[in-house]
This record gives structure tokens, C-alpha cells and sequence, in this order.
């Protein structure tokens, strides 16, 4: 009996989880940020480093393994923190005991890391929700909120702005949210 369970499961689809948002000052205001500006910087690195919230802990809440602090200023977006560890790729059973955490001077250190590093590696839009959430989907960051802040950026420099209520706006069904933010992120993936 055992054996049809588990082929019923393992037919069933994988229901993708909603992800655990990086934040972002703005206009004197954290808020979350439904985009995830650093990876194309570590994408661009030779080795991208094995990050973890905990040590050695993954979650598919935090699929990337971090979470990363900006904020815009002077109409430029910067990296003022990040929460993560860098653990060696395990080569036995027990993990090693020698994470470290990431800093901004460990993942930039030629840089001057003080007031935070310009993001000059990033364009493409950034999405902040704002107010309450008015659906719930478990994927990526497809939820839908009251208001959502849309900045489009060029080399880590603030180009455009818009604001968008989602209140009086009829929403598509799960389904079709859970679709576009499939094709978000492939989208994102695919950029150089």
C-alpha cells in the first residue's frame, strides 16, 4: 500500500513557497522589497559563496540564503547590510563548524563599505508593497497588497517611479498570479 501513496504523492505539483522579502529604506520608511537586487552581483562572481540565514540551514522560504538591507538615496539605490552566513561546501557527513558571517566588507572588499555600496550592478525595477495584504499567494513575491511602489532602475540609479492601488482592482485567481511570477523570474534570470 505503501508504494501507490508514494506515486500519488510524488505526482502531485510542486507548490513553490512565498519568499522571505529583503527590506529597503525609502522616503524615511522600511518596507519590504519583492525583488532581489544583489544576486545579479553574485551571479557575477566566479564562485557565488554557499549562503545561510542559520548555518548550515536551509529553508525554502529563503531559497537564496540571505537577506539583504537597502536603501535609496540621493536617487541611488545601496546594499547597507545583508543577514547570512558563508559555509564551506561540506565534504562528509557532519558539516563544518567554520561559517562565517557576510559583511559588506567580505562580499566587497575593495570598497569603502561604510555608508553602504552603491548597486551600480543593478537595473530593473524594484517592487515595494505597502499597507495590507489583500491575497495571499504562496510563491516568490506574487501576494498582492494594497499598494505597491514600483522604482525602475539603471545602474543602480533611480530612473522612474510609479505608485499602484491594488484596492479597487480586481485580481486575477491564484493561478494566474503564480504564472506571472514564474515568468518574473525567468525573466530575471535570463538578464546579462
Amino acid at each position: 500500500m505503501r508504494i501507490p501513496i508514494l506515486v500519488l504523492l510524488l505526482a502531485l505539483p510542486a507548490i513553490p513557497t512565498a519568499q522571505a522579502p529583503d527590506t529597503i529604506i525609502i522616503d524615511g520608511e522600511k518596507l519590504w522589497l519583492f525583488a532581489n537586487p544583489l544576486e545579479p552581483f553574485l551571479q557575477s562572481l566566479k564562485r557565488r559563496p554557499s549562503l545561510f540565514l542559520t548555518p548550515y540551514v536551509t529553508s525554502s522560504a529563503n531559497w537564496r540564503g540571505y537577506i539583504a538591507n537597502w536603501t535609496i538615496r540621493n536617487g541611488n539605490l545601496y546594499l547597507t547590510g545583508i543577514e547570512s552566513y558563508e559555509c564551506p561546501v561540506p565534504s562528509g557527513r557532519n558539516p563544518p563548524n567554520n561559517c562565517k558571517p557576510v559583511t559588506l566588507q567580505s562580499l566587497f572588499s575593495k570598497q569603502d563599505t561604510k555608508e553602504g555600496v552603491h548597486a551600480t550592478w543593478y537595473t530593473g525595477e524594484l517592487r515595494i508593497p505597502k499597507g495590507k495584504r489583500l491575497h495571499y499567494v504562496h510563491m516568490g513575491y506574487a501576494s498582492v497588497y494594497e499598494e505597491e511602489i514600483v522604482l525602475e532602475m539603471e545602474k543602480g540609479k533611480l530612473i522612474g517611479r510609479k505608485k499602484i492601488d491594488n484596492r479597487s482592482k480586481q485580481r486575477p485567481p491564484s493561478l494566474e498570479l503564480e504564472r506571472e511570477e514564474l515568468e518574473r523570474t525567468r525573466n530575471e534570470s535570463k538578464k546579462p
